[in-house]
């Protein structure tokens, strides 16, 4: 009798467990195949842009590198610049100080000059006045066509005047009604005493010499022995 050896369940199935894991690493390795070189391009191409991207990291670097030592620079050239302009403002101040010290200096040096101005004035006035005195050419009218009358034998006078300074005095007798007028002037100064009378009749003019005195005395008379005068008369004092 022949005897066949069964096939039990358990040797089929690992059989079969056995065909799918030699067509499992079959695929697996398949697609590995497949799959590397895709890997390694892809790698490639990303150290590329790393490359690409660390050149330009570099080239950034390098400008901010760049921009530092500019900036750099800027900050010492607008340090120095702020420096300057400091040095330029204190300059300015100190002018601006020293304009108005000069200002102040050249107000009151203007006050001096215009005082000084003055005063020569005052002496140059002084100084003519003087110089015409000296040539007596100076003159004041002390009486201006005044009527006057007085009896016979009598006079009218005026007195005491001053005068300030040696001189002349001229009396003019413009009219009078007679012909017996005379005119009469007195005066003491430096212990001399002066007296001298001149006639002009109904009508003239009599120079005296006169000192510097306080007591001058002007008379303008008449020598009738009955009627009285009228006359008018004018006196100016020349010095």
């Amino acid at each position: 009798m022949e005897q066949k050896q069964r096939t039990t369940p358990y040797v089929v199935a690992i059989g079969i467990l056995a065909v799918l894991a030699g067509w499992g690493v079959s695929g697996l390795m398949y697609r590995e195949l497949v799959t590397v070189p895709s890997l390694q391009r892809t790698v490639n191409s990303q150290q590329s842009e790393i490359q690409q991207l660390e050149s330009q990291v570099s080239t950034l670097s390098s400008q901010v590198s760049t921009l530092q030592t500019d900036k750099t620079g800027l900050e010492a050239i607008i340090h120095t610049q702020a420096e300057d302009i400091q040095t330029a403002i204190n300059q300015i101040t100190t002018l601006q100080r020293e304009r108005d010290s000069q200002a102040s200096t050249i107000a009151s040096q203007a006050s001096e000059i215009e005082h000084l101005n003055s005063q020569v004035t005052q002496w140059y006035n002084s100084y003519l006045e003087w110089k015409n005195i000296g040539e007596l050419k100076v003159e004041q009218t002390l009486i201006d066509r005044v009527p006057i009358n007085q009896p016979a034998r009598y006079y009218s006078h005026w007195s005491p005047l001053t005068m300030s300074y040696a001189g002349y005095l001229v009396v003019t007798v413009h009219s009078s009604t007679t012909d017996n007028t005379y005119v009469e002037v007195v005066w003491d100064a430096y212990g001399c005493h002066y007296d001298e009378k001149i006639t002009v009749g109904s009508g003239g003019t009599a120079v005296f010499p006169v000192l510097p005195s306080t007591n001058v005395d002007i008379r303008v008379g008449n020598t009738n022995l009955v009627q009285g005068a009228s006359e008018v008369v004018s006196v100016v004092y020349h010095y």
